[in-house]
């Protein structure tokens, strides 16, 4: 009896050897025309192991427990946020918000008006209002040196929080990132084997509406009412 075609989504789960001593994925059997059989590329120095991939239970095309069990799937990180952990850290946050009361928001327009100070700029900066308070007869009184030298010193303060602060903040934009990054990889995973055993098993209707994600739909226009 022959062996059902397999469906070409799953190619996520076939085509993969492993070396049972280090772990190391290897490329598939490729078939010599010339010879009439597979022939296995393994490198120098590592021996040949056994498939990792599906294999077929029946001619119904259902995976066998051994393929289900050598489907590797993504975990980038994992992390346990309880209850008390995170009711800890939104207490913590609303410390910060309130110590950093006084920071300032601006919108984009304002944010484009402003004279920066880059980082070249900075030492002419820092030398300029050096030189004006030790002269500060030639400071007319709309020059208000005082709060500059003031700016000075709370951006030298601020400046070390902001950059933890980012740093923070970037790791747990990846973090987020890598969390939402697994669950895709398993769950594509999962509509892979849900495309080759479903039929089988009564989950054709549910694997059908899952696949509505991956159908593209013609953008229509909506005629102009007269």
């Amino acid at each position: 009896m022959g062996v059902a075609a397999l469906d070409p989504s799953y190619e996520l789960l076939l085509g993969m050897h492993m070396n049972q001593s280090s772990g190391k994925l290897h490329p598939a059997p490729v078939a010599d025309p010339a010879v009439g059989h597979k022939q296995h590329h393994t490198p120098h120095g590592t021996r040949r192991g056994g498939m990792v991939g599906l294999q077929v239970a029946s001619a119904a095309g259902r995976p066998s427990q051994h393929a289900k069990e050598n489907a590797m799937s993504q975990n980038l990180v994992s992390i346990t946020l309880s209850d008390a952990r995170v009711m800890a850290v939104e207490q913590l946050l609303a410390d910060l918000e309130i110590q950093l009361s006084d920071l300032i928001a601006l919108n984009v327009d304002a944010r484009r008006a402003l004279t920066r100070m880059g980082e070249k700029s900075e030492t002419f900066c820092r030398q300029t209002i050096g030189v004006l308070r030790q002269n500060p007869q030639i400071v007319p009184p709309s020059v208000n040196i005082t709060e500059a030298q003031a700016d000075l010193a709370a951006l030298d303060r601020l400046r070390p929080l902001v950059q933890r602060l980012t740093r923070l903040a970037e790791r747990a934009s990846d973090t987020e990132i890598a969390l939402g990054s697994d669950v895709m990889n398993v769950a594509l995973q999962g509509y892979a084997l849900l495309k080759v055993a479903g039929k089988n098993q009564g989950l054709e209707a549910l694997r059908k509406d899952l696949g509505s994600r991956f159908a593209k739909t013609a953008r229509t226009t909506e005629p102009e009412p007269a």
